[in-house]
């Protein structure tokens, strides 16, 4: 079951127009990949899983770009990253 946070969300979305579970779902990715790139980014754990999984899907890697979500060293520092293990 959702916890309170979520279900209380989740009501206030559905005040809004459009689907309030897409919008809670991307409301939710964003804060994930906020997380990563600011919080996250030099811990080994969290790059050893963006390494083996070759990085951010598509909508996930343009969300980083088009919502501001990281900045240049934090996506230089996966995609460099990235790059070494295909190489």
């Amino acid at each position: 079951m959702a916890d309170a946070q979520t279900a209380y969300e989740l009501r206030l979305l559905f005040k809004s127009p459009g689907c309030p579970i897409c919008a809670l779902s991307q409301k939710i990715a964003a804060k994930y990949v906020d997380t990563l790139f600011y919080e996250s980014i030099l811990d080994p754990a969290p790059r050893d899983r963006l390494r083996a999984s070759l990085g951010l899907c598509y909508e996930h890697a343009w969300l980083t770009i088009e919502s501001k979500l990281s900045d240049a060293l934090g996506l230089a520092i996966v995609y460099h990253d990235l790059a070494g293990t295909l190489l």
